[in-house]
């Protein structure tokens, strides 16, 4: 039912109660009366309900999207972040390569001690 029906549906409505209620209203017309009611309220159940269920998947793919962003966006961080520490990896690999062979050349041995005795921990 589109806004035009429920205009005419509202109307007829309108006419038929004034003329049942300037005759006194008989059994056929309150029957009448009552199927105007009840296809009016069934075209209106029916409309809310399109209306609910469009505003459901619209709230629902609004959720999706943005989980799907988030969970893009994370992918990405995490890409990169690998990407840094390889890098990094890397470039300590070649500053350590770098240091034995400068250590073997001036014969400077290198001795290697535990992060916590030398930062004093101990």
């Amino acid at each position: 039912m589109n806004v035009n029906d429920f205009l005419k549906l509202k109307k007829s409505l309108r006419l038929f109660l004034t003329h049942a209620y300037n005759k006194n209203m008989e059994a056929n017309e309150a029957k009448k009366l009552y199927d105007l009611i009840d296809r009016l309220y069934f075209s209106m159940e029916h409309r809310f309900e399109t209306l609910e269920k469009k505003i459901d998947e619209k709230a629902s793919q609004k959720s999706l999207d943005s989980l799907i962003t988030t969970a893009d966006y994370i992918v990405g961080r995490l890409s990169d972040i690998e990407l840094e520490t390889a890098s990094r990896d890397a470039k300590v690999d070649r500053i350590y390569s770098w240091t034995e062979k400068s250590s073997a050349k001036l014969g400077i041995p290198l001795e290697y001690q535990p992060l916590v005795l030398y930062l004093g921990f101990c």
